[in-house]
């Protein structure tokens, strides 16, 4: 009897790997580095953009799939060193992915796929969404654990880590924070701007994070060359002394403790009105829910501490 059990358990973790295995994606394509742009239209509530991933493939191939979820995919093309091909396209909504298709086969090693894709942004605290504050409008990213998937196209698995180069275009007032440092910005005359970022260290694609709007910061401290800041929306600027405080001792003791560096170039702590978890630790740019970061120090108590 107890033969016959282990035996079930067995096939039973069997059927649950092979499931599993069937819904991931083949390992023989491997992203490198994205450089995504995004123009969030926060009051139309709608975005559009483009992905360009670097690749390496590690066979011969004439089509991929990527994961994909409440997007349009309005292009495709593929390049090599050899030339550039267009991509067919088609939507697999079930797996929440995308396969493109092209007529020649890719060689293995160095390739890039192009995107141009469209999204809506809705109140559903998931992928880039709506945040509606005191009248003004917001995008923010959730994207632990699959929903980066809902932001742009990408190898939307903890495994596929690369290098996120991101671009935003939106209107002038608006500030826009991501990952990195933002390296430059773009102006361009019709009360509109591009904001680039530098490219991150290789990160899983739950790990990125953007913030779009009428956002303030407060002073700016620094803990060795790491620049650490809070974010908010208008008219809380008076609550956020206690978590900068914190998150500079926080970071100073920590690189302490380990006697490692923190790896990377700054520390933004993001104060975000609609925000379903407690906090999301996306590299570099933090977001918690208001009510655990920001507090006056004269009214905490103990508890929210």
């Amino acid at each position: 009897m107890a033969e016959k059990q282990v035996a079930s358990a067995n096939a039973a973790a069997r059927r649950a790997a092979e499931a599993q295995q069937a819904f991931r994606l083949p390992r023989d394509v491997q992203p490198v580095r994205y450089d995504v742009h995004v123009a969030p239209d926060l009051q139309a509530a709608e975005f559009s953009g483009s992905v360009d991933i670097e690749l390496r493939l590690r066979r011969h191939r004439r089509g991929l799939e990527l994961h994909c979820a409440d997007l349009e995919i309005e292009g495709a093309e593929v390049r090599t060193a050899t030339g550039e091909q267009p991509a067919e396209i088609a939507t697999h909504p079930e797996r929440e992915t995308v396969e493109l298709r092209w007529a020649e086969p890719i060689a293995p090693g160095a390739a890039r796929v192009r995107l141009q894709f469209r999204g809506a942004l809705r109140p559903s605290l998931r992928g880039l969404y709506l945040a509606d504050v005191d009248g003004r409008r917001y995008a923010f990213t959730q994207l632990e654990a699959t929903d980066a998937r809902r932001f742009f196209p990408c190898f939307d698995e903890p495994e596929f880590k690369a290098r996120f180069a991101f671009a935003v275009t939106t209107a002038e007032p608006h500030a826009v924070i991501s990952n990195s440092p933002a390296v430059r910005v773009e102006r361009h005359g019709d009360g509109s701007k591009t904001v680039f970022f530098d490219p991150t260290p290789p990160l899983s694609t739950y790990l990125c994070a953007l913030a779009v709007g009428e956002l303030e910061g407060s002073e700016t401290q620094m803990v060795g060359g790491v620049p650490v800041r809070i974010w908010h929306v208008p008219g809380k600027g008076g609550l956020c002394s206690f978590a900068l405080e914190a998150a500079v001792e926080a970071l100073r003791r920590l690189e302490e403790y380990f006697g490692l560096p923190y790896p990377y170039a700054k520390l933004d702590l993001v104060a975000v009105p609609d925000f379903e978890a407690g906090a999301m630790e996306n590299a570099g740019a933090v977001f918690f829910r208001e009510t655990l970061l920001l507090v006056d120090p004269k009214t905490v108590t103990l508890g929210e501490i």
